[in-house]
């Protein structure tokens, strides 16, 4: 697998509608999700029926449940919910603070 140019962080509706948009403009992202089965619906099926019903996903989208490989692109948006520290949960796990 290559490294993606643009990782979004978080597998959720905001997380998918925004890279289905930028799929849509060209730019494959690659999403960052902790539900293997969300990232199994949208690598087999192109939809994200746990968080997105109904909308079918740009074919360019990828999903992966390995933080280090979203973790490589160059641009990352984060896009996890931020109650209970939630939104921490992935930059504790690539060693960063913010």
């Amino acid at each position: 697998m290559s490294f993606p140019q643009v990782s979004i962080i978080g597998g959720g509706a905001w997380g998918t509608a925004i890279a289905h948009h930028l799929a849509c403009k060209g730019v494959a992202p690659v999403i960052w999700t902790f539900e293997k089965e969300v990232a199994d619906d949208i690598n087999r099926h192109n939809v994200n029926s746990r968080f997105l019903v109904e909308i079918e996903l740009n074919r360019d989208i990828r999903a992966t449940t390995d933080l280090a490989v979203a973790c490589k692109a160059g641009i990352i948006f984060f896009v996890v919910p931020s109650l209970s520290g939630i939104s921490m949960y992935p930059c504790s796990l690539i060693g960063k603070s913010y």
